[in-house]
């Protein structure tokens, strides 16, 4: 990987490097002309560069300063540029239509990078994705979420995208709640309660949705095995049933498979979905 030094000629690392690596990003991001562009052009180039970690000295081609070693800097700084973009956004005044479009982008982000982590599911990486998810998502429930359910009416198929590109990021940290529930894993155990009120949220929200807009026929209700980050059935929660996690599933035959087959990227349990009949969409 690229080497950084000083202005002394000292060799930067660790912590150090880290350090200057995170806020060079921060400026990076936070004094683009168009914050949320910048941030949504960096996740789109990051999803392919990062093949190219495939040892602990390669490093990205375009941000160089970040290796396999401190890519959860990275990580950590896109979801709060991620955050700080959307909260820009929020203080123009926009459309409904503009709200939805900021709404699909942030959700968008958010899939690009559950792509990034799965491929790099080293615990700092997790531990970046699962405080910065909690974040955006409280953010999400706060505004995004009624304008969601005002604009169902008038945009359908805009809003069940909407849910369905955030269904990608819930199914991801419902797998990394499985893990860390089975490894007990201290580090990340702390993070369980916050996102898992939040993701209990999410789901309430959606079902109000469902019935303000008596719309029953499009959504029922299903279950999702419980996983480990790569894909195994968790085994002891087959005995379990009560514990498995509430799903909400979108639309029947074809369609509904369709969908399944696209959620490959969220979760390692589509193929045995889609054998035992259950086409997952919004999934929480």
């Amino acid at each position: 990987g690229r080497q950084w030094y000083d202005l002394r000629g000292n060799r930067e690392k660790g912590a150090e490097l880290n350090s200057q690596a995170s806020e060079l990003l921060s400026a990076y991001l936070c004094h683009s002309e168009d914050q949320l562009a910048s941030v949504t052009k960096t996740l789109g180039w990051l999803s392919t560069e990062n093949q190219q970690l495939t040892d602990k000295d390669a490093c990205l081609s375009t941000f160089p300063a970040f290796s396999r070693s401190n890519v959860h800097i990275l990580i950590g700084g896109l979801l709060k540029g991620l955050e700080g973009a959307v909260r820009q956004k929020l203080e123009e005044e926009l459309s409904d239509k503009q709200q939805l479009e900021l709404w699909s982008a942030l959700t968008q982000g958010l899939e690009s990078l559950v792509t990034v982590v799965k491929a790099n599911d080293s615990k700092p990486n997790l531990r970046a994705f699962m405080k910065g998810c909690t974040v955006i998502l409280r953010l999400f429930l706060s505004h995004g979420m009624s304008t969601c359910t005002f604009m169902f009416k008038h945009e359908p198929a805009t809003v069940s995208q909407i849910l369905k590109k955030l269904q990608v990021t819930t199914r991801y940290i419902q797998t990394i709640c499985n893990f860390v529930k089975v490894s007990k894993d201290t580090g990340l155990t702390q993070f369980l309660p916050p996102i898992r009120a939040v993701l209990e949220t999410i789901l309430l929200r959606v079902k109000s949705i469902i019935v303000i807009n008596n719309c029953t026929d499009a959504f029922f209700m299903g279950s999702m095995k419980n996983r480990d980050l790569k894909g195994q059935e968790i085994q002891s929660q087959e005995t379990q049933p009560e514990e498995e996690d509430e799903s909400l599933q979108n639309g029947s035959g074809s369609e509904a498979e369709n969908e399944d087959g696209d959620d490959e990227n969220a979760a390692n349990e589509t193929d045995n979905d889609e054998e035992t009949g259950e086409s997952v969409s919004i999934l929480y």
